[in-house]
């Protein structure tokens, strides 16, 4: 008797005829369960902070000499951002700020990737999924940013990276001593029946807001006198009423606020709020139109939007903000051409820059010129 095995194709088996031979044979393989795509929702509701977001580009390769078109895009709310440094050459100067250690220096676009400005990101605010923005045309913003909302000072800094510091009290001491003490006497200032007051604020190197306070006035020989009357630590806030209180404490200190005449000031909009609300308190009686012809604009200040004009034309901010990115990615040449732009005054500005970055060049100008 002979026997005759055929073998059957997969394709003739049936399912139950295939599910028993592979149980026969070996133990079927789990087929692995594919990771489910995130949806746009949760994309939305993920907290994605201006660090991660920095993390993340960093692993994109860039051009020698990247533009803001190069460089990825950071985004924050409805604001879009770029990297400073990313646009920054190899072997430019960066920013040697002491907030530097504390945020991220960015350049804001607008919605056709223009930039803006640039502003500084804080990491600690950022860190916790609510980032705050502050202009960097003056970082006394983001330093008293740090110093209120975060207790982080200069000084808190040095004494962290240096034990051998001595205790920055000290300093804070002797500097509000100095700050305090008058250049002239008291009595001098009493015997001056009429007198303007001038005021500036400016930021101290180690980033401080300070009122400075002039009188200016006329000698019994009929001579123009300036003397300094305080030097004060602005805080808080520039607004109008916050600068007005200090000056109002200042006169009150050298009781003349019956013989202040006019007060002389920068061409600032925060300056005409101030010097309402300091008029109301030393002599409510005047009238609006005292008050304004009592505001006298800074003769210097006028000279310098008249010479920024000349020099950036109409949209001032927008040409000295794109030669300050041009100094910082080191483009030299680009930054020549660009005011070349400027005709004749963009020339001498090219000429006089030459000059100046060279002490050679400058001793070799004197001796010709």
């Amino acid at each position: 008797m002979s026997f005759q095995l055929e073998l059957a194709s997969p394709a003739s088996l049936s399912p139950a005829a295939s599910t028993s031979t592979s149980k026969s044979t070996s133990t079927p393989t789990p087929t692995p369960t594919p990771t489910p795509i995130p949806s746009a929702f949760s994309r939305l509701a993920q907290s994605r902070t201006v660090a991660k977001q920095l993390q993340e580009t960093a692993v994109v390769a860039l051009p020698a000499n990247p533009t803001i078109e190069d460089v990825p895009k950071i985004v924050w709310e409805n604001r879009r951002f770029v990297h400073e440094d990313s646009l920054a050459q190899k072997g430019a100067k960066g920013r040697k700020s002491w907030i530097r250690s504390h945020g991220t220096f960015l350049i804001e676009l607008n919605h056709h990737d223009q930039a803006i400005g640039h502003v500084w990101c804080c990491s600690q605010c950022d860190s916790k999924g609510a980032a705050e923005f502050f202009s960097v045309q003056a970082t006394s913003s983001a330093a008293d940013h740090l110093r209120k909302a975060q207790r982080i000072t200069p000084a808190n800094q040095l004494s962290t990276d240096d034990g051998s510091a001595v205790d920055p009290s000290y300093y804070t001491t002797l500097k509000r001593r100095r700050l305090e003490q008058s250049i002239i006497p008291k009595a001098k200032v009493m015997a001056i029946q009429e007198l303007s007051v001038g005021v500036d604020l400016w930021t101290s190197p180690n980033r401080f807001a300070v009122m400075a306070v002039f009188a200016h006035f006329i000698d019994q020989r009929g001579r123009h006198q300036s003397r300094l009357l305080a030097l004060r630590r602005q805080l808080g806030s520039p607004s109008g009423e916050n600068l007005a209180s200090t000056l109002v404490e200042v006169a009150q200190e050298w009781d003349i606020q019956e013989r202040v005449d006019t007060i002389v000031s920068d061409n600032l909009a925060t300056n005409d709020a101030c010097l309402h609300y300091v008029y109301k308190e030393l002599n409510p009686s005047l009238r609006p139109n005292d008050v304004k012809a009592r505001r006298m604009r800074c003769y210097g200040h006028v000279l310098n939007l008249v010479a920024r004009a000349f020099l950036f034309g109409t949209d001032a901010d927008a040409f000295e903000l794109e030669s300050d990115i041009n100094s910082i990615r080191g483009l030299a040449e680009q930054d020549l051409a660009h005011w070349r732009t400027k005709g004749p005054i963009g020339k001498l500005h090219n000429i006089v820059k030459f000059i100046r970055s060279s002490p050679q060049r400058s001793e070799q100008f004197k001796r010709i010129a």
